[in-house]
């Protein structure tokens, strides 16, 4: 599965690490993440996402806020597994399952739960990566049984068509790295924020919102199956769920000292969440 980031070849684990025909070695940490990640793919010292961020989320997402989005993600793929997409892996090696830019693991290990839930966990095989080794460090102590990684989503530390099922959550991508692999007639789920998105979180930032959604053409290196779009809104009631959802957000780049003070302040606060699910075929 794990393939080399070096030299490309299928990497094999002996005992503590990961090493390939060519001997390069990688060691398995004490929490169970391995990092794939070589320097000349990093554009910082501690690329992905910081501490602030990942803590924000870590506690926005543990409010149940987007459980939502997971329990449709999590049926969607729990329908795959039961034989809808590749029935020929039935029987023979586990169904593959990748969370691209997998964060803190929270869709990984909620998906993980729910398939345990349908008596399907022992059927599937989880893998997360992340470019952020303080996210992937909260991954791998969140769930053992989920094989997560510090990797680059453009330089995937996978062999060529590893995967039935790979799901990205506003995660940036390379769909050729997407579709190397993929396996055979499997699936990738994308998920993008939608023209409405947390705009009235927007509109308390910028003096005017353009609300045009993000999307990108994965069209071009897959076949749609079908798209859709979830949404609904939060009531957050806390100070700490308003700062904690702007401190997760690209916003939080664009606040001045004023309105991050006008944050501090807020005690509640209705936002609406858009996301545009999209199911592709390899």
């Amino acid at each position: 599965m794990m393939q080399c980031p070096v030299c490309q070849s299928a990497l094999e684990k002996v005992e503590k690490r990961y090493v390939c025909p060519q001997n390069h070695s990688f060691d398995i940490s004490r929490e169970g993440y391995v990092n794939l990640l070589l320097a000349n793919q990093k554009k910082s010292k501690e690329p992905g996402d910081g501490k602030l961020m990942i803590e924000s989320r870590e506690y926005f997402l543990g409010r149940g806020f987007y459980d939502r989005l997971s329990d449709c993600l999590n049926g969607m793929i729990v329908k795959m597994v039961k034989g809808g997409v590749r029935a020929d892996v039935v029987g023979g090696r586990p169904f593959r399952i990748l969370d691209l830019g997998c964060g803190e693991g929270f869709y990984s290990d909620r998906l993980f739960q729910f398939l345990e839930k349908n008596s399907l966990a022992e059927r599937v095989e989880i893998f997360g990566i992340d470019i952020s080794k303080i996210a992937i460090q909260k991954a791998a102590k969140r769930n053992s049984r989920v094989q997560f990684c510090i990797g680059s989503n453009f330089h995937l530390p996978f062999v060529n068509e590893s995967f039935d099922c790979i799901f990205s959550i506003f995660s940036p991508l390379d769909p050729q790295e997407v579709k190397r692999v993929l396996a055979s007639d499997a699936r990738f789920i994308s998920v993008r924020p939608g023209a409405s998105h947390l705009r009235e979180l927007a509109a308390l930032i910028y003096d005017e919102v353009a609300l045009q959604g993000k999307s990108v053409d994965d069209s071009e290196q897959f076949s749609l199956l079908e798209k859709g779009s979830l949404q609904y809104q939060i009531d957050l009631t806390s100070n700490r769920d308003i700062t904690s959802l702007v401190a997760m957000t690209p916003y939080y780049w664009h606040l001045n000292d004023e309105k991050r003070a006008s944050f501090d302040e807020k005690k509640a606060l209705s936002v609406g969440v858009d996301f545009q699910i999209s199911v592709f075929r390899k």
